[in-house]
């Protein structure tokens, strides 16, 4: 019987050892140029290099300005949660550290620190539960957070044990065993996911297809509907920037997209509606790559939706 006994407990053993190692191959570590910030997401992951940057200004002081360049983004989902990471070269973060407040608006925050960083602490609980943390060393600012529809949720405790900062974890993960990938990479070693362009609308080309599928389609879409399904959420939609060409030549008004956003919580195929001159389009492709969001859900499954996104250009 002891030997029945301790092959069931070997068996055991080695099923959970498997389980664990299958759950962390899932999972990717990934480290700044400098390796003073390093995190864990899901290997299904976007990545966006935008070399021109954007420049945020200080909420209290519009003459005092900070120009963020070189940035890298990296967008990942999972069991419900949209996890998110950027970099940005930028001089004297500490000093335009507050700026970042201006995009977030009616929102909870308090100021952090950890070892030689500053950083800021953003929450907000209105509808849906995000948390983004502004992080820098002074030469190097970092942005990283999540979205999820609830706190209550595994993956969000599971990423959040991954983050440190000079090889020290940011939170308190001497309770439970986190996150170790066998795999690092470096932020800088990153390929670019590619996004398919497009000038002619996603919704113009669906709409026939749709009124040939709806008599065959009505029944099926009636029994099909179910009450566990979930709106489409979106967590962050970066502001676009005028180009000084715009200003020159006079050019305001909308630009509008057809933006596929997938099941796997990445932006999908951009469809452009309506354009602008002087750069103010190529502008706001550029940010709308950065957008965060938590997919649509059916049947307790994510799926893809397509959305119209603006963005209001205007000479003040």
């Amino acid at each position: 019987m002891k030997k029945i006994a301790d092959i069931l407990l070997l068996t055991l053993l080695v099923f959970v050892t498997n389980t664990i190692a299958q759950q962390n191959a899932e999972w990717v570590g990934i480290e700044s140029e400098n390796k003073e910030i390093s995190f864990a997401i899901p290997n299904d992951f976007s990545f966006f290099f935008d070399k021109v940057g954007f420049t945020q200004s200080n909420p209290k002081e519009w003459r005092e300005k900070a120009d963020y360049k070189n940035v890298r983004s990296i967008t990942a989902y999972q069991n419900g949660v949209t996890m998110f990471f950027e970099s940005y070269d930028v001089k004297n973060g500490k000093k335009a550290l507050p700026y970042f407040l201006y995009n977030h608006i009616d929102t909870q925050y308090k100021n952090i620190s950890f070892e030689n960083f500053s950083g800021l602490q953003i929450v907000s609980e209105k509808s849906n539960y995000v948390v983004f943390f502004y992080l820098t060393s002074g030469s190097n600012t970092y942005l990283i957070g999540f979205g999820a529809r609830e706190k209550t949720n595994e993956t969000i405790s599971k990423f959040l044990k991954t983050i440190k900062l000079n090889g020290k974890a940011l939170f308190d993960s001497s309770n439970e065993k986190s996150v170790e990938p066998n795999k690092i990479i470096s932020v800088i070693d990153l390929r670019e996911t590619p996004v398919e362009i497009d000038y002619v609308s996603l919704f113009e080309k669906n709409k026939s297809k749709k009124k040939d599928e709806k008599k065959t389609d009505e029944t099926k879409i009636s029994e099909t509907k179910s009450d566990s399904s979930k709106n489409f959420v979106m967590l962050f939609k970066p502001r676009s920037m005028y180009t000084d060409s715009a200003r020159q030549g006079n050019e305001q008004g909308i630009a509008r997209f057809q933006v596929v956003f997938s099941a796997n919580g990445q932006i999908g195929k951009i469809a452009i509606v309506k354009q602008l001159q002087y750069g103010l389009t190529e502008n706001a492709i550029r940010v709308l790559r950065r957008i965060r969001f938590i997919p649509a859900e059916k049947d307790n499954s994510p799926v893809s939706t397509v959305k119209t996104v603006e963005y209001s250009f205007t000479i003040y």
